[in-house]
């Protein structure tokens, strides 16, 4: 007969490996999305925010290259070049004192730009699609032959600029053209954000 001191001692060591074989239950944390070099939002690119002066931009970033280039259409643009991967053009209302004149759009070129959902110049129009919907329209304005796309599900701040792949009837020659139809290897340009009134924004956001 075994005394009831053994029948302890088996029922211990029993206990002991049962807790000794139980899987660990740490599981561990799935890593983070590296933020982007420069991003992109309704109201800044770069950390550059509609509104402020460039002499503000100056002061926050001091080793910036600034410089200033005319548009085609002959709109003066500053370009802010933070880094060799990150270029911003700004446009204020004054060009007079345009170092004390509010930033009232903003443009890059620069593919290291992003916004939330990880667009950014050189994305394949296709691949835009799925983050912002469908493309609504591209319309061809007659200076520069400038070609811009809108989404369905765009925040309405955003102005995406593709190359010149928007498909429109060459017989016609009244401007702006609008167009639904691209080709495939279509992408974007560039991406500008800009002052709204604030009934468009307001309609843009329902």
């Amino acid at each position: 007969m075994i005394k009831a001191p053994l029948i302890s001692l088996i029922l211990l060591s029993l206990v002991a490996c049962g807790e000794t074989n139980q899987p660990s239950q740490t599981t561990a944390s799935a890593p983070q999305k590296p933020k982007p070099l420069c991003e992109i939002d309704e109201n800044s690119i770069a950390g550059i925010p509609l509104g402020t002066t460039l002499q503000q931009v100056k002061q926050q970033f001091p080793q910036a290259q600034f410089s200033r280039e005319p548009d085609a259409d002959g709109t003066e643009l500053t370009a802010i070049k933070l880094n060799p991967a990150v270029e911003v053009f700004a446009y204020t209302e004054d060009n007079q004192q345009a170092d004390n004149s509010p930033i009232s759009y903003l443009e890059t070129q620069s593919k290291a730009c992003q916004t939330a959902e990880g667009v950014h110049p050189e994305m394949r129009v296709n691949d835009v699609v799925k983050h912002y919907g469908n493309v609504e329209q591209i319309m061809l304005s007659e200076i520069e032959a400038r070609q811009t796309v809108e989404f369905a599900a765009q925040p309405p701040e955003l102005s995406f600029r593709i190359d010149d792949t928007g498909i429109f009837d060459e017989k016609d020659k009244t401007y702006p053209q609008i167009s639904t139809a691209y080709q495939d290897h279509a992408k974007i340009v560039s991406i500008a954000i800009m002052d709204l009134p604030e009934e468009d924004s307001a309609s843009g956001a329902k």
